[in-house]
C-alpha cells in the first residue's frame, strides 16, 4: 500500500492536452501545478496576457515551448491575433478547471 506522499509524487507532473486552433494546428496545453496558478495570479505587468497563456504552450513532450521571461518570446506572444489567444485561453481554463465549465474537464487530468 502506498502512502498518501507517494501518491501525491505519482501525480506531480501533470499530463497535456492537445487542442487544434485555428491557424496555429495542434497546440499541447499544460495542466498547471499549484505553483504555476500562484505565479499567474501575481502577474500584474503589462504583458500579463502574453505571459499567462504562453506558460501553458509546451511540446509533444512537456517541455514549455515559450520563456515569458525572454524579450523575443514574449514580443512573438503579444503579437498574436486576440481572437485565436481568447479561444486558446478558453481551452486552458477548461482543462485547468478555472471555469465552472472546467471543473468536470479538470477532474479527468
Amino acid at each position: 500500500m502506498t502512502t498518501l506522499k507517494e501518491r501525491m509524487a505519482a501525480t506531480a507532473k501533470p499530463k497535456l492536452v492537445p487542442v487544434e486552433v485555428d491557424g496555429w494546428g495542434t497546440v499541447h496545453i499544460a495542466v498547471l501545478t499549484v505553483a504555476e496558478i500562484d505565479a499567474i495570479g501575481s502577474d500584474t505587468t503589462a504583458s500579463s496576457i502574453a505571459k499567462n497563456f504562453g506558460r501553458f504552450i509546451c511540446n509533444e513532450d512537456g517541455t514549455r515551448m515559450f520563456d515569458v521571461s525572454n524579450p523575443a518570446d514574449l514580443k512573438l506572444l503579444e503579437s498574436q491575433p486576440f481572437p485565436l489567444v481568447q479561444r486558446l485561453l478558453k481551452d486552458i481554463n477548461r482543462i485547468n478547471g478555472i471555469s465552472i465549465e472546467g471543473e468536470a474537464e479538470a477532474k479527468k487530468a
